[in-house]
């Protein structure tokens, strides 16, 4: 039986939509770890290691999976959106989720990966744009995050270049 269909393993950490550190991405059996803003890393890097640790812990006898490409999936109707309750924006989430399984398949969604937001802190814009506060600098800043965006586009694809660039997937049967 699959984690997304025990609710002993489901209900371990409480409510996907309430929790602030653990939630679910498209499918039930996608954890999503969220980490606090920090601005050290050591403290960032901790929280998330207790953040696994934790869910590693009790979780029984499932595992994470720790690779991007999921690993076997008999079958596409075998997946099940995330639920995060009878509430508004709880069915607004699942919603959103049947919404990107119709539109690009559900198999395609289980792929995962890191994402983060970051921004760059007060004193950094003082000094690269001479910009005096937020609200006055605010189209200073919105600049030079849409210039970052465009260098990133530009050169991100180095990072998997370099580190990633290897096929790793179950063969398809």
């Amino acid at each position: 039986m699959a984690s997304w269909q025990r609710p002993d393993i489901r209900n371990i950490w409480g409510a996907a939509l309430t929790h602030h550190w653990i939630t679910t991405d498209f499918a039930e059996a996608l954890l999503e770890f969220i980490t606090p803003v920090d601005d050290n890393i050591d403290h960032l890097l901790t929280f998330l290691r207790d953040i696994h640790r934790y869910v590693a812990r009790n979780i029984g006898e499932e595992r994470m999976w720790p690779l991007s490409m999921p690993c076997f999936i008999g079958a596409e109707q075998d997946i099940e959106l995330a639920q995060f309750g009878s509430s508004n924006i709880g069915r607004m989430k699942t919603l959103y989720r049947e919404g990107l399984k119709n539109r690009y398949g559900a198999l395609m969604q289980t792929i995962s990966g890191v994402h983060y937001n970051f921004s760059l802190p007060m004193e950094f814009w003082q000094a690269w744009a001479g910009v005096e506060d937020a609200e006055s600098g605010k189209e200073q800043i919105s600049a030079g995050y849409f210039r970052l965006i465009r260098n990133y586009y530009r050169f991100g694809w180095v990072i998997p270049y370099l580190f990633g660039a290897r096929r790793l997937s179950a063969p398809r049967s």
